[in-house]
């Protein structure tokens, strides 16, 4: 509008979050409560700000210290956001656990959703159902499964343990129950992935690693977003530990995006393995059947790019008759005279897993190439290929 004046405003945030502000040309300092809500607001030097913070936190049930220095600002806040005391003018709209609060309407902005401090409630469903598994995240407009004491939810999805809380505040919650539900937290709502009987922390730990690792490769190598690309492609995996008699001792997909672990065989490569497995039945769209079975997944399209006609099971071609060099290793034979074996450079041996079964060729090069393995060299060709795949099927 012509002749309305801008004032200029900047904000300097650290790990834990934003610490100050800058109005033209004041700076302010912004300290905040367990749950990164804006609690003192002054524009004192750094080193009074800091002594007088302490003495406001070791003095929280007596207000006469708290008010023995100058702040421009105070506000406390009651377990869901509503302001229950606040003095003096507030230069931010950065308030309850760090979201912009928009006083016209009165609802906070969480990034994927708006809040309502009244109601302690979101006033729109999440699009994502963070733990399946839990009762509680069924319901869609619940802001941190009722405990707003211990946790804030900074982008509207999931809830998240400020990296200044204590994770036992309340007692409700062993350490390793915490760990756990983090750990399962991060999963889905970066990845989408569904987390089905597996309450161990090492094998949880190595799922996310899987998913890190991938995303980290399609970040570095395509013009892709690794997170965005996983979700679209992979979540709907689903991760369960296998009863024995299923699989036997390996892991596996079964029937078409349930990845079935056994816990003494697992690492962040084989899980690499199987996510690729679901990634070919996912780009199967001609069939219900599994295309790590049938084919017409991206396996084949793969083996049909170098010039490979797929047939039979795609599985593995181990149990047909014959040995090296008889044709029943046809597939092997077929990658050998086109100079496209996997090499295990610490043996010499192309005798690799993947060489000998159609999809698991296509699911041991992407392992090796997601995980970086310095010992089993995949074809050039094969690489680039996949990363064209990757680009090919972005959201």
């Amino acid at each position: 509008m012509e002749g309305a004046t801008q004032t200029e405003t900047k904000y300097y945030s650290g790990p834990t979050g934003r610490f100050a502000m800058r109005v033209e040309e004041v700076l302010y300092w912004l300290f905040s409560d367990h749950l990164n809500s804006t609690s003192v607001i002054t524009d004192n030097d750094e080193a009074l700000l800091c002594n007088a913070f302490v003495e406001f936190e070791q003095s929280s049930n007596s207000r006469s210290k708290s008010e023995s220095f100058s702040y421009v600002n105070r506000t406390d806040y009651t377990a869901f956001g509503e302001v229950r005391f606040t003095t003096g003018s507030n230069p931010t709209d950065y308030t309850y656990s760090g979201q912009r609060y928009e006083e016209e309407v009165g609802l906070s902005y969480y990034v994927a959703r708006w809040f309502d401090p009244v109601l302690g409630h979101f006033i729109q469903a999440d699009s994502l159902i963070p733990q399946p598994g839990n009762a509680g995240d069924w319901d869609r407009y619940a802001y941190v499964l009722g405990n707003p004491v211990r946790y804030n939810d900074p982008s509207g999805h999931t809830l998240e343990q400020p990296p200044n809380n204590d994770p036992l505040l309340d007692g409700e919650m062993t350490p390793q129950e915490v760990d756990l539900s983090l750990l399962l937290n991060e999963i889905q709502a970066r990845f989408g992935w569904g987390i089905d009987n597996v309450y161990s922390e090492s094998l949880l730990k190595e799922i996310l690693s899987a998913g890190n690792i991938m995303s980290n490769y399609i970040n570095a190598n395509t013009p892709v977003d690794g997170d965005a690309w996983i979700s679209k492609n992979l979540g709907n995996a689903v991760f369960n530990q296998h009863p024995q008699f299923l699989c036997q001792n390996y892991n596996c997909v079964y029937p078409t995006h349930t990845i079935w672990l056994n816990s003494a065989s697992v690492s962040t490569g084989t899980i690499s393995h199987e996510l690729a497995h679901v990634f070919d039945n996912n780009s199967n769209s001609q069939s219900v059947l599994p295309a790590t079975f049938f084919g017409g997944g991206i396996s084949d399209m793969l083996i049909e790019f170098v010039g490979i006609s797929p047939h039979g099971l795609r599985f593995t071609n181990k149990w047909e008759p014959g040995g090296m060099g008889d044709t029943g290793y046809w597939f092997y034979k077929a990658l050998d005279s086109k100079n496209l074996l996997i090499v295990d450079t610490s043996t010499g041996s192309q005798t690799v897993y993947g060489n000998f079964g159609q999809a698991d060729y296509f699911a041991d090069s992407w392992q090796y190439i997601f995980t970086n393995n310095s010992t089993k060299i995949v074809p050039e060709v094969i690489r680039l290929y996949l990363n064209s795949i990757i680009t090919l099927t972005s959201p």
